[in-house]
């Protein structure tokens, strides 16, 4: 599984940075604008304020976070990162079928611009990757594959796949549910686990039983095939 992305967060001590994606601490500060000429100046919430009538600060809506380890600054409005605007979202799964980590990253590119398609793209994705696992997979619906894996995975992944089609399914016919930015991000982490479930599990005990003795596999088969 992926290490753990901790999400970017308005006064949060320590997040993985927009600039250069490392998890380290983060310092926050106010921003203000003197004489006029759209020069931002940084200002320390921890230290004293010089109140000159040259000095216009900006309400609360507007900060600043300042990166320890790559030393760049991110701008916020409100709760929203304004710049860089950038994937705000874990990579995806390592194993994730081409085409649908392709599908997972443009949802993430647009996620702050477009909560609605970002859904409706995962959804897209979560299709391509039953289409690779489930057998003649391309042929059916979505709804159609789940039900077919959902009798081979326990019950919180076959949980999981519903949560991603639903959601999918509201972006594209809107419902009761409300489409928003905070609403989607949990779908990104999602993904990864149903990834993660129906194909790097499978994937590591694979690769782990072909490093098994030939004669030892041989046994087995005897094994498995006597009557």
């Amino acid at each position: 599984m992926n290490k753990e992305y901790c999400m970017p967060e308005l006064d949060k001590k320590a997040f993985n940075c927009p600039h250069c994606g490392v998890s380290a601490n983060q310092r926050w500060y106010s921003l203000m604008f003197k004489n006029f000429d759209a020069k931002v100046l940084f200002n320390n919430n921890n230290g004293p304020i010089s109140r000159s009538k040259d000095i216009i600060f900006l309400d609360d809506n507007f900060r600043a976070s300042k990166c320890d380890h790559c030393e760049k600054l991110a701008l916020w409005k409100d709760l929203k990162i304004i710049y860089p605007r950038s994937i705000t979202v874990e990579s995806p799964n390592p194993d994730m079928p081409e085409v649908a980590k392709g599908l997972y990253m443009e949802s993430a590119q647009i996620l702050q611009d477009s909560p609605r398609a970002s859904a409706a793209l995962l959804r897209l994705a979560l299709q391509e990757i039953l289409n690779k696992v489930v057998e003649g997979g391309e042929k059916n619906s979505i709804n159609d594959n789940i039900r077919i894996i959902g009798g081979q995975v326990d019950k919180r992944t076959r949980d999981a796949l519903d949560i991603i089609r639903f959601k999918g399914n509201q972006a594209v016919h809107p419902g009761e549910i409300r489409i928003e930015e905070e609403s989607t991000k949990p779908m990104y982490k999602i993904l990864n686990i149903i990834v993660q479930k129906l194909i790097s599990d499978e994937k590591q005990i694979d690769d782990l039983y072909e490093e098994l003795p030939e004669s030892f596999k041989e046994s087995i088969d005897r094994r498995d095939n006597k009557k």
